[in-house]
């Protein structure tokens, strides 16, 4: 139940088997139930699953990579994008309580110019073909299940820690799509990122200009990769891309019931009679 006022109480009911739990946080709760789903409101829904549901008047499609289109079903969304009625990022920086000399130091034992952490690897991808003609400038050591050198999860960040430049590569390029690739392995990790995926824009609503590389930024991804070569040799204005880290620090949104339970805070902010005649629309919508 979402106890937020003394006249709303919300069952956030979600239809996703990996989401159900007895409870997401003591304001909300999960349920599978059909019987109940029809008498609670919000009812959130995972993709597909809207179709030939009950009677509730708030329906929030929740999705955090694709989507199904569906005309005149939904009052709301809840996804990574900026533009979404409800929005739940993968991470996201937030002001350090006291602000001082960088509490985390650069890593100095740096052994790689440019690494990678890459699973699923595809030939038809457009990080893909980046990587190949970057590698083709700089060596990038490559880690992970595409080249059976897989990192344990405690491994992960200490591994990364050691190179100058982390491709934070998205494996699809999406309005707003930032993930755990930024925020956790890059950020996190101590190297600076080198961004593949949504346009600049998006980046630079959510991350401080001076702390990650696009690769847009370049007329060639040779050049990118000459400019990494230099930086690198650059302490000073290598070190300017973790500047960041005195004001502000990585916040991870890595569990669900967080995320969900945001619809809670903001449910009675929400416009009530609002629906999405066009959701396809909405979602291909591109950077304004």
């Amino acid at each position: 139940m979402c106890a937020g006022t003394a006249t709303v109480s919300l069952t956030v009911d979600l239809w996703y088997s990996v989401l159900c739990s007895p409870q997401l946080m003591w304001w909300c709760s999960t349920t599978r139930s059909w019987h109940k789903a029809t008498k609670s409101c919000p009812l959130t829904f995972h993709d597909h699953r809207a179709k030939g549901g009950p009677g509730c008047l708030s329906r929030l499609l929740l999705q955090m990579e694709t989507y199904s289109q569906y005309a005149n079903i939904f009052n709301m969304t809840i996804t990574y994008r900026r533009d979404a009625d409800v929005t739940i990022p993968y991470g996201e920086l937030i002001p350090k309580e006291d602000e001082g000399h960088l509490v985390d130091d650069i890593p100095l034992n740096k052994t790689f110019l440019v690494c990678w952490v890459v699973s699923n690897y595809r030939n038809e991808h457009k990080r893909s073909q980046v990587f190949k003609e970057l590698n083709a400038t700089v060596f990038v050591k490559v880690y992970g299940r595409w080249t059976k050198t897989r990192l344990h999860s405690r491994a992960l960040l200490p591994t990364i820690s050691h190179c100058y430049f982390y491709l934070a590569f998205e494996n699809i390029f999406t309005k707003d799509y930032i993930t755990e690739k930024l925020w956790r392995n890059a950020y996190q990790g101590g190297a600076v990122p080198v961004v593949v995926g949504p346009q600049l824009g998006d980046y630079k609503a959510v991350a401080p200009a001076n702390s990650f590389i696009h690769v847009d930024e370049f007329a060639s991804v040779k050049d990118l990769g000459r400019y990494l070569q230099q930086l690198a040799k650059d302490k000073k204005r290598y070190s300017e891309y973790f500047t960041w880290k005195h004001q502000w620090k990585v916040k991870l949104y890595t569990d669900w019931r967080e995320r969900l339970c945001k619809i809670c805070s903001q449910y009675n902010s929400l416009p009530q009679h609002k629906v999405y005649s066009d959701l396809e629309a909405w979602v291909n919508a591109i950077n304004t």
